[in-house]
């Protein structure tokens, strides 16, 4: 069983939000905890062939990356999955970037997701978000196009 999952639809290519991770000071946001996740992706047959993903995202303090298990893709429409980090909240997210303009279930299941002081990622109903943000910085991204 997942610590955390989300079962919802996207409609409309963009950048969304997916998973959260509060934080009590920056350099926990920033991942002085360990703050890493196990990530599983999938998406339906709903409005195009499915998708799926299996990964890690690594962090440590200052650092992170994601490290792909496996995919199996039969129509792309997950191509690219990133790190943030919201200083003035205190908050880090996984974000993917959906590129088709059609509806289609997503679930997302979050496995090994406490840091060393308890503090635990989330998987969230998917937030639209912006390419760039003021004050939120890209820790890491995967491009899962190739």
């Amino acid at each position: 069983m997942p610590a955390s999952s989300k079962n919802t639809t996207i409609d409309t290519a963009g950048w969304y939000r997916v998973a959260e991770y509060q934080a009590n000071t920056h350099n926990e946001s920033i991942g002085s905890l360990c703050n890493s996740v196990n990530i599983s992706i999938r998406r339906d047959y709903r409005s195009d062939n499915n998708e799926y993903y299996n990964m890690l995202l690594m962090s440590t303090y200052n650092k992170s990356k994601f490290v792909l298990i496996g995919k199996l893709v039969n129509k792309q429409c997950i191509d690219k999955i990133r790190h943030t980090i919201d200083g003035a909240n205190l908050k880090a997210y996984i974000e993917i970037y959906y590129s088709a303009d059609k509806k289609n279930t997503i679930r997302m299941d979050l496995f090994n997701t406490v840091d060393v002081a308890n503090n635990k990622w989330v998987a969230i109903s998917p937030a639209a978000t912006e390419e760039t943000i003021e004050g939120v910085s890209v820790m890491s991204m995967m491009d899962l196009t190739t």
